[in-house]
């Protein structure tokens, strides 16, 4: 992990350092930038003589929820409601309740904590179309979310899983969790597995590849495999894949911490196994990606904000279709850690550019990021400690010390709107 130093000492040398530019289950997505939705729901299918039990995740961020006060807690809940369609007639629906509870008001608002839960449904061969309706507790809000397009064909022996590196405790066994991320595959510094579920049980060695913008991301040949009764379940607020001996036994092959050399966008996973080949198109998700790089082209021109206007310039000259992925390429020469596709210092720019746009914005309107305040805190980060002061004729001074960086910066706002103008 960064440290907020070492990131600040980047982004200083930023300010100098001259760089150029370098130049349903199946199914494609155009690549770029992928996001995901404040819903997230994915499927997973487990075949069972002539029918397959669909089991059907979500999650949702606390701030994308409504909590209430109940007694000394706060709660709130969703409730899942998909109708289930085939040829375009209706065959069956689902609906799931949930609720959560938490003691501190300031978990209400965290993005980092989820209410997930799952369901399912036994479905027979076939092609469906799962339209979800999400109902938010404490509000009047009915929110259809976008169908989903699920393919049951017996004939496919594999549906891939991502679930965290670390295993949790369950009934006195250790489980997988899943990341429960739309069936992507996330863009992140924590660490993913990808299970590979055969149910054929003749199947000993899988050969697995993932592509990614033309390139052979991961190859390898796998071994080794894990037995179980698959089947999810919800507990502690995750979804858990349990050994469940109603369920048909499956052959779980893995490829460890798949997300370490993956770079955000669509991948292409290809599963070989015996005499047949299986494909998969499976988006690699940020989660909690900053605001300000949902436009390449502007996400690009934030690079003036760090004196980097030629660079920008450079970078604008490509065409409008590959602006994310050449400021993607960009900032790769500024990530230290290069044992992980993730790169901490992109993400911390951008993050800053977020709080700034938040924070600091004046009562007179323009961008946060582009006050002195803003220009500052993206530059350095967050001060280590910020003072006060008023005098008589009513001008505000704020002091932003630096302590690590032996640096003290002075704001004074004289009209009382939040137009702090840096003095020293």
């Amino acid at each position: 992990m960064f440290s907020v130093k070492k990131i600040t000492l980047i982004f200083f040398i930023l300010l100098f350092v001259s760089a150029s530019a370098q130049h349903k289950h199946k199914g494609r997505r155009k690549e770029g930038p992928l996001f995901h939705s404040p819903i997230g729901i994915e499927t997973h299918l487990v075949p069972s003589d002539s029918l397959f039990t669909c089991f059907i995740s979500f999650k949702v961020a606390f701030d994308n929820l409504v909590f209430v006060k109940d007694r000394s807690q706060f709660k709130s809940g969703i409730s899942l409601s998909i109708e289930i369609q085939k040829e375009g007639k209706t065959v069956d629906r689902v609906i799931k309740k949930s609720s959560v509870l938490v003691d501190d008001y300031d978990l209400t608002t965290n993005k980092d904590l989820f209410l997930q839960d799952v369901a399912w449904i036994v479905l027979p061969e076939g092609e469906y179309t799962f339209n979800p309706l999400a109902s938010l507790e404490n509000t009047d809000i009915d929110a259809k979310l976008k169908p989903l397009s699920v393919i049951i064909d017996s004939s496919q022996l594999s549906f891939p899983i991502t679930v965290h590196k670390e295993k949790i405790v369950f009934n006195n066994n250790k489980v997988y969790t899943l990341s429960n991320s739309e069936n992507s595959i996330p863009y992140s510094i924590n660490q993913y597995d990808l299970l590979i579920p055969v149910f054929d049980q003749s199947i000993n060695s899988i050969d697995v590849e993932i592509f990614q913008r033309g390139k052979i991301k991961i190859k390898k040949t796998i071994a080794e495999y894990e037995e179980l009764n698959i089947k999810l379940d919800s507990y502690d607020g995750q979804v858990v894949i349990v050994d469940d001996k109603e369920y048909p036994k499956v052959r779980l092959f893995k490829i460890d911490y798949v997300n370490q050399k993956l770079d955000e966008g669509m991948s292409r996973i290809t599963i070989a196994m015996n005499d047949r080949t299986e494909e998969y198109h499976v988006p690699v998700l940020w989660y909690n990606k900053p605001k300000s790089l949902r436009d390449p082209e502007s996400a690009i021109e934030m690079l003036n904000l760090i004196g980097k206007s030629e660079q920008a310039d450079s970078l604008l000259d490509e065409p409008d279709e590959e602006y994310y992925h050449v400021l993607y390429d960009y900032w790769k020469k500024y990530d230290n850690d290069t044992t992980t596709a993730f790169n901490e210092v992109f993400a911390e720019y951008y993050s800053r550019i977020d709080y700034a746009n938040k924070n600091y914005k004046s009562l007179s309107g323009g961008p946060g990021s582009e006050s002195d305040r803003g220009m500052v805190y993206i530059r350095y980060g967050k001060p280590d400690s910020t003072k006060r002061s008023y005098n008589e004729k009513y001008n505000i001074i704020e002091i932003w010390d630096y302590k690590s960086l032996g640096l003290k910066i002075y704001f004074s706002d004289k009209t009382g709107t939040g137009d702090f103008v840096r003095i020293k």
